[in-house]
């Protein structure tokens, strides 16, 4: 019953509209905004409070508790406008699906972060500088991989996430670094041997 032209991101507000009663319409669509403005609201907030306790309070530790809660508002609303802005180009931009779009730009950083995450977690040969070129590493491999090559979006997490252990694990072990740091308790190994 569908037209095969009509667009990937127009079949639910489709099916709302043409198959569901004017009263429980609201309702659905209600709800997807209130879904929708869940998830925005915690990762805006979530990447707030990690810019003013990792940045600020490190950089200036002698800020104030009002200050960073000024940090932390103001960075709400850069965020937020960022994000409607955002919006309205991709609104304006012709895309041929907003989710393929959301997941190929998902892919891209995803996977490095994974890779980092990987990397502390599972290795305790893996140092700072290594970690730093490992994100960096799988970054060219993402953007060559866009570029260059066929490979479907959705390969796009995985890629960046092995690039990012093999790089990043390579150029530890290349870059060797002496570190004072103890890491009992940080890697997956040393909580295992701490707790049997």
């Amino acid at each position: 019953m569908l037209d095969p032209s009509l667009d990937t991101d127009a079949i639910v507000p489709r099916f709302v509209v043409q198959n569901i009663p004017s009263g429980v319409a609201g309702l659905v669509i209600a709800a997807l905004f209130a879904a929708a403005m869940s998830s925005l609201d915690s990762s805006i907030h979530s990447v707030a409070t990690i810019w003013v306790t990792d940045v600020v309070a490190r950089f200036r530790p002698s800020t104030s508790d009002q200050a960073r809660l000024r940090w932390a508002r103001l960075l709400t609303l850069l965020l937020g406008l960022f994000g409607t802005g955002t919006a309205l180009w991709m609104a304006a931009v012709p895309i041929q699906s907003l989710w393929d779009q959301f997941l190929t730009i998902a892919g891209l950083f995803v996977g490095g972060l994974s890779g980092l995450f990987i990397l502390g977690i599972f290795t305790r040969r893996t140092s700072a500088v290594g970690a730093w070129i490992g994100a960096l590493g799988s970054m060219v491999v993402l953007l060559w991989v866009v570029n260059y090559t066929r490979v479907h979006f959705f390969l796009y997490s995985a890629i960046g996430c092995t690039a990012c252990c093999a790089i990043g694990y390579l150029a530890s072990v290349i870059f060797v670094q002496a570190d004072s740091k103890s890491l009992d308790g940080l890697t997956h190994v040393s909580r295992r041997s701490r707790n049997p």
